[in-house]
């Protein structure tokens, strides 16, 4: 319950005055000001959320220091990053091509072949080209250039990470004719998971037919009849394959928490 001994220290001089001014304590108020604060922190970063994705603290991001210190080698390989493990060898070429450069440049200016400079009697002046302004600009390489990333390129990265189309089976153990195609899986799985239908599927699913689509469907079973230890081992496989993407060529992923699924 909201009263006047409510805090009020975020409140500006003017907002404080507003709410508790007058004889009574606006309550009705001090929540929409309550509101516009929390939303201004949000957005600025200054107040957290351990439960969101986007609005966590910058280190919930990071890879975690203990796996740092534990897997530092395998991870600055998977972000092919080797070649700036030694700072004061990165830092000893950089200044050698910024020298080297510095050089070209001032033996342009001296021989006049730099058309951006020109020389006066108390100084010089520059003229550059006019750019479009991007703060991204700086970080464009590391953005995929795509905005969207198809479905089935999602399955089939979590499973070459988690490996779960293993736990595939078919509903009767003999007198069968082997496994589906990934292909046919993948499509059975969008098929049903986003309620296309498996007619519907099967057209677009070139060449996949609608009775092996069918077949597959019907007649595979995944993680239904498991026993629970099965279950939670497969959770398990699934979070350390997301957390096996984390790292600089993923932009701030988010820790996966375990997954323990009901019995039944």
């Amino acid at each position: 319950m909201i009263d006047k001994a409510a805090p009020v220290d975020f409140l500006s001089q003017d907002e404080r005055k507003a709410v508790t001014g007058g004889a009574k304590f606006r309550v009705s108020l001090y929540k929409a000001l309550l509101f516009v604060h929390v939303q201004g922190a949000i957005k600025s970063g200054t107040l957290n959320l351990k439960h969101s994705y986007k609005c966590r603290a910058l280190d919930e991001y990071l890879i975690h220091r203990d796996r740092w210190h534990r897997d530092k080698a395998a991870l600055i390989e998977r972000a092919q990053l080797q070649t700036f493990v030694d700072p004061h060898q990165v830092l000893a070429e950089l200044d050698e091509a910024l020298s080297c450069q510095y050089g070209i440049t001032n033996a342009n200016i001296h021989e006049g072949k730099n058309p951006y400079i020109k020389f006066k009697n108390t100084g010089f002046t520059l003229s550059t080209l006019k750019q479009e302004e991007s703060d991204a600009e700086p970080l464009q390489q590391f953005f995929p250039e795509r905005h969207y990333l198809p479905l089935l390129e999602i399955l089939a990265i979590v499973n070459r990470y988690s490996h779960w189309m293993n736990e595939l089976q078919h509903w009767q153990q003999r007198h069968h004719c082997g496994r589906p195609s990934e292909q046919t899986v993948y499509a059975g799985v969008i098929a049903i998971g986003c309620t296309i239908g498996i007619r519907k599927m099967a057209k677009i699913s070139h060449p996949i037919s609608e009775s092996a689509l069918e077949h597959t469907v019907n007649w595979v079973k995944f993680q239904q009849r498991y026993q629970m230890r099965h279950r939670n081992s497969r959770s398990e496989d699934l979070c350390r394959g997301g957390s096996r993407l984390q790292l600089m060529s993923r932009l701030a992923p988010a820790r996966l928490r375990l997954i323990r699924f009901p019995a039944g």
